[in-house]
């Protein structure tokens, strides 16, 4: 038969250490997400510049396409070592982290005054396109 005491959980002690060691364990795996994104942020600019010196029209991969390729190759061939996991697990976070405020710029239009109705109404359209402006039908 089984006794309570071997069916409890471990409890573990908190202390200031165990945040400072926490931190610690995040750490290593953070600092190989900076790595492989300014890897990927290097690749996009060297192509760029590439491109551009060659006098050349290639495509623009993102820098964050190009650390999700460099991640998908490593993990995949060589492994990541147990110590990474903890930080790579914060991935999620930096991710959405980096969206919302990227978001959040894009909305926001400063206040000219008037409703973005009233405004549309007003203008001619011409002005928002070019091809009923040169329409014989418009002029």
């Amino acid at each position: 038969m089984v006794s309570p005491s071997e069916l409890a959980l471990p409890v573990e002690r908190s202390s200031s250490f165990s945040g400072v060691r926490w931190l610690f364990d995040l750490l290593p795996g953070i600092a190989l997400l900076l790595l492989v994104g300014y890897a990927g942020k290097v690749t996009e600019q060297s192509i760029a510049a590439y491109g551009r010196a060659h006098q050349l029209t290639l495509p623009n991969i993102e820098y964050v396409l190009w650390a999700i390729v460099f991640g998908l190759i490593v993990s995949n061939t060589v492994g990541v070592p147990k110590v990474f996991d903890a930080g790579i697990d914060t991935y999620e976070f930096w991710l959405k982290a980096g969206i919302v405020p990227r978001r959040r710029s894009r909305t926001r239009r400063p206040f000219s005054g008037r409703s973005s109705r009233s405004s549309s109404l007003d203008s001619s359209p011409s002005r928002h396109s070019p091809l009923l402006a040169r329409s014989p039908a418009r002029r």
